[in-house]
C-alpha cells in the first residue's frame, strides 16, 4: 500500500490489523465445523462414509488447485479486488450450504474453499505489504485468528445444531466473513483517500508501492521456493494424515473411543497455541534455522513417542499439534521474509500451498490404502518420523538469513 513504507496514522494501522485478522479468521472456520456434525449430515442426505469423507477432501483439493492461480489473479485484478473476491466467495459458499440438498452442500463447500485458497495465498503478502517491519509478529497474530475462528466453529456447531439445525449451525460462521468484508471495504476506502490527499509526485510513488510493476516470476526455479514448499508440504501432509487416522491408531493401541476423542481434541487445540508466542520468538533471532529444525524434529519425535509410549498419547499429540501450528507460522513468515516484493511473496505462497495441500489431500487416502495391505501402523509412524527429518533439513535451509529477488 501507499502507506506501508511510511508512518501511517493509528487509524490506518487499526483498520489494516482488523482487516487482516478477520480475513485470517475465515481461513479455517468454514471447514472445521464439519466433523462434529458429520453424522447429522450423513443422516440428512443418506450419505455413505466415503461420500461424507469428501466434505473434508474437496476443500483440500480446491486449496491445492486454486492456489497456483492466485498470484496471477492478484497481478491482473490487484490485491484489493482479489482479496475482496476471496471474501465474497466464502460468503457465497457458506450461504449455498443452506440449500436443502447434497449438491448445495458440496457446491457451497467448494466455492468457500476457493475463497479460502485466495486468502491463504495472499495472507503472507498482505502482512508484508501492510506491516513490513513486523512480519513475524503479525503472522503470529494471523495464526491466532485462524485458530480462534476454527475453534469457535468446532465448539459452537453442535449446540447451535440443537437449537436450529446443522445447516444454520454451519451458516453461523458467516458473521466472520461479513466482518472481513466490512473492514476490507474500509481499508480500500482508506487507501483511496490517502492516495487522493497526496501530491502527484507522491501519488506516483504510492502507486509504484501499491501496484508494483508486474514481475514475471517462476518460483519453481529457485531453491528457496522448493525448501519452503517441502517444509510446508510435509507438515500439511502429516497433519491431515494423522488427524484422519489418529482414532484408529489409538484404538489399535488399546485406547478407548472416548479417550481417543479427547486426544484428538488436544491435538487440534495445540495447533493454535504457537500463535501466542511464535511471532515474538521468531522476531528475536536473526535467522530461523534452529526454530524450524527443532519444531520439525519435535513433530517426528512425537510420532515415535506415540508408537513407543502410547499411554502418554495426550502429551505426544499436544507436542505434535503445537509443532504443526508452529511450522505453519514459520512457513508463512518465510514467504514474507525471504523475497523482496509482495508479488514474489504471493508466488512463493501459491507454489508452497498448491503442492502442500495436494499432498495433504492425498495423505489420508494413501495411508488408508497402504495400511493393512503392505505395512502396519508402526511402520507408518516411523515413516512420518523420517519425513520429519527431511522437513527439518528443508526448514533449516529456508531459515537462513537471506532474501532472494526472484525477478532478478
Amino acid at each position: 500500500m501507499a502507506y506501508a513504507a511510511a508512518n501511517p496514522p493509528n487509524r490506518v494501522l487499526w483498520i489494516n490489523l482488523l482487516a487482516l485478522l478477520f480475513l485470517a479468521g475465515n481461513l479455517r472456520a468454514p471447514i472445521t465445523g464439519f466433523p462434529p456434525v458429520l453424522d447429522q449430515i450423513q443422516a440428512s442426505y443418506m450419505l455413505t462414509s466415503a461420500q461424507a469423507g469428501l466434505l473434508m477432501t474437496v476443500p483440500l483439493v480446491l486449496l491445492g488447485s486454486v492456489s497456483p492461480l492466485v498470484p496471477r489473479m492478484a497481478l491482473t485484478l490487484g490485491y484489493g479486488r482479489t482479496v475482496g473476491l476471496g471474501i465474497g466467495l466464502i460468503i457465497v459458499g457458506v450461504s449455498l450450504r443452506l440449500v436443502p440438498s447434497a449438491s448445495g452442500l458440496y457446491l457451497g463447500t467448494a466455492v468457500a474453499a476457493a475463497g479460502i485458497a485466495i486468502g491463504n495465498v495472499l495472507l503472507p503478502s498482505l502482512v508484508k505489504r501492510d506491516f513490513p517491519q513486523k512480519i513475524p509478529l503479525l503472522t503470529g497474530f494471523a495464526a491466532i485468528a485462524m485458530g480462534i475462528g476454527a475453534a469457535l466453529a468446532s465448539a459452537t456447531v453442535v449446540p447451535l445444531s440443537h437449537w436450529w439445525s446443522w445447516r444454520w449451525a454451519l451458516f453461523s460462521v458467516i458473521w466472520v466473513a461479513v466482518m472481513a468484508a466490512l473492514f476490507h471495504t474500509l481499508q480500500q476506502r482508506q487507501q483511496r483517500r490517502l492516495a487522493q490527499n497526496q501530491t502527484a509526485a507522491n501519488r506516483s510513488a504510492a502507486q509504484a508501492n501499491t501496484s508494483a510493476p508486474k514481475e514475471k516470476i517462476a518460483a519453481w526455479r529457485f531453491s528457496i521456493a522448493w525448501q519452503v514448499t517441502i517444509f510446508m508440504g510435509i507438515n500439511s501432509t502429516l497433519y491431515y494424515a494423522v488427524g484422519a487416522w489418529l482414532p484408529t491408531i489409538l484404538a489399535e493401541q488399546g485406547i478407548g473411543a472416548a479417550e481417543a476423542g479427547t486426544v484428538h481434541g488436544i491435538m487440534q487445540f495445540a495447533t493454535a497455541v504457537p500463535g501466542l508466542v511464535m511471532g515474538a520468538i521468531i522476531a528475536r533471532f536473526k535467522d530461523q534455522v534452529g526454530i524450524a529444525m527443532i519444531m520439525a524434529l519435535s513433530m517426528g519425535g512425537s510420532l515415535l513417542g506415540l508408537l513407543w509410549w502410547p499411554q502418554w498419547a495426550s502429551f505426544w499429540m499436544f507436542i505434535f499439534g503445537a509443532a504443526c501450528g508452529g511450522i505453519l507460522i514459520t512457513a508463512f513468515t518465510f514467504m514474507g521474509l525471504r523475497v523482496v516484493s509482495i508479488q514474489q511473496s504471493a508466488a512463493l505462497s501459491g507454489m508452497a500451498q498448491a503442492v502442500g495441500y495436494m499432498f495433504a489431500a492425498l495423505g489420508p487416502w494413501l495411508v488408508g490404502k497402504i495400511q493393512g495391505t503392505w505395512v502396519q501402523w508402526d511402520t507408518i509412524l516411523m515413516a512420518g518420523a523420517v519425513l520429519s527429518i527431511l522437513m527439518a533439513v528443508c526448514g533449516g535451509l529456508a531459515g537462513r538469513d537471506r532474501q532472494i529477488d526472484m525477478a532478478a
